[in-house]
């Protein structure tokens, strides 16, 4: 479902107030959060129903911009709310070879403290570590920035607990 120029404001506007009334270290609590959650858990159920992991990731990269106003939001007027629609949304940018954007989330994240849902199993230093390692390491990203991204993800992890394989 793709949103009008109209519903794309509204739905910026909805999430900058979200995300600027959320206090940091507690779970965003809005209706426009909700209702993100909601949109989320329907796509993740869609998202079981395929088997393929190619098609998992164009069905992800199909979603991602519904989920963009309430991501730019965060990013701009966030102050560090818990957020599982965010956190999970890094971990699909990852997936899909949105890796500038990832960045960008896990900046704001790694900032902030915050955490992955408990579904990933992994914290978001061993996730990041694990993942831009893995997609430098198969070459789905660029060679002129695999190192550049590498680099900031090393930096940026230093100082976090990761297993050593990471």
């Amino acid at each position: 479902m793709r949103l009008s120029p109209a519903q794309q404001h509204r739905a910026r506007v909805l999430a900058a107030l979200a995300s600027a009334s959320a206090e940091p270290g507690h779970e965003v609590q809005s209706g426009a959060y909700e209702l993100m959650l909601a949109q989320l858990v329907e796509h993740r159920r869609r998202l079981k129903d395929i088997q393929s992991i190619e098609r998992k990731i164009e069905a992800k990269r199909a979603f991602l911009p519904d989920y963009e106003p309430w991501i730019a939001a965060a990013l701009a007027e966030g102050k560090g709310a818990q957020d599982k629609v965010l956190m999970t949304l890094l971990v699909w940018h990852i997936d899909c070879g949105s890796f500038e954007r990832a960045l960008q989330m896990a900046d704001y994240a790694m900032k902030h403290q915050l955490e992955l849902p408990d579904s990933y199993e992994r914290n978001l230093a061993t996730v990041l570590l694990d993942e831009f390692g893995g997609a430098a390491l198969s070459r789905n990203m660029e060679a002129g920035q695999a190192g550049a991204w590498l680099a900031h993800v090393v930096a940026q992890t230093r100082e976090h607990d990761a297993p050593h394989q990471a």
